[in-house]
């Protein structure tokens, strides 16, 4: 029996980690940081059996943990009504204050989950899976389904700890990549913007040495005349052949 067990236990091993291998390549081929975060529920969703789940993000502002996406798409809702949770409030709430996995079998028999004055709900399976990025809290994963029909092991927590990292990697990648989208297009218009100036300023000056009616030119290395001069310093010295000449032949020769 023993041997069988160990088998079996090396069997279901070996299957989490190819579906975390092959959630892990799709959630590198995304684009949008919710999607990673629903396909994490959805993975989930598949592992434990659960009917439902939602992803509170912790917002650093209002220090509360708010809902952002939840699977599947028919319990919209529900979670979009769902109210913020503070750190250490409720389930969900104590699962991100610290930091580690809460499981109730059964809600009705656990005094961690505790109903408000006049709620009546059917007893439930609740799984919080925290989600944390170096330390700090992101959000956390909130999982509910039928009691006696949840499956959710001791061995399941490293599963679930894994896809909440991945989730969160995932989503901090994407923001990322699309932030330096957005300063390479910002930059791009704004080497746009520096150009046109640029060419704006330099017609001006050529309108201004075209047709002022002064000698103007600058001398460069060499004591050699600078190409761009005015033109009317042509008609001051009688001299078409001004660029890059002597300064000394170009105003003392003739």
């Amino acid at each position: 029996r023993s041997f069988a067990d160990m088998r079996d236990s090396i069997k279901k091993k070996i299957e989490d980690l190819r579906v975390l291998n092959v959630t892990g390549e799709i959630m590198a081929g995304m684009h949008v940081p919710l999607d990673v975060l629903e396909k994490a529920l959805m993975v989930m969703r598949g592992h434990t059996n659960v009917e439902w789940g939602s992803v509170y993000l912790y917002n650093k502002e209002t220090q509360q943990l708010e809902v952002k996406v939840f699977h599947p798409k028919r319990f919209g809702e529900v979670h979009t009504a769902a109210r913020p949770f503070k750190l250490g409030e409720g389930v969900a709430g104590k699962a991100a204050k610290d930091k580690h996995v809460h499981y109730i079998r059964d809600t009705s028999k656990d005094g961690e989950f505790q109903l408000k004055a006049g709620d009546q709900q059917a007893p439930r399976a609740i799984i919080c899976v925290p989600m944390i990025d170096n330390e700090e809290v992101f959000g956390v994963m909130n999982f509910s389904g039928k009691v006696g029909v949840v499956t959710f092991e001791d061995a399941d927590i490293e599963f679930a700890e894994t896809i909440s990292r991945m989730a969160v990697v995932s989503f901090k990648n994407i923001n990322m990549l699309n932030v330096i989208e957005e300063q390479n297009r910002t930059l791009e218009q704004k080497v746009e913007d520096r150009t046109a100036m640029l060419r704006q300023k330099t017609n001006d000056i050529n309108n201004m040495l075209q047709n002022m009616h002064q000698g103007i030119f600058t001398i460069v290395a060499g004591n050699r005349v600078h190409p761009e001069y005015s033109r009317y310093l042509e008609a001051i010295l009688e001299n078409k052949n001004i660029a890059d000449v002597d300064v000394m032949d170009l105003l003392f020769t003739n």
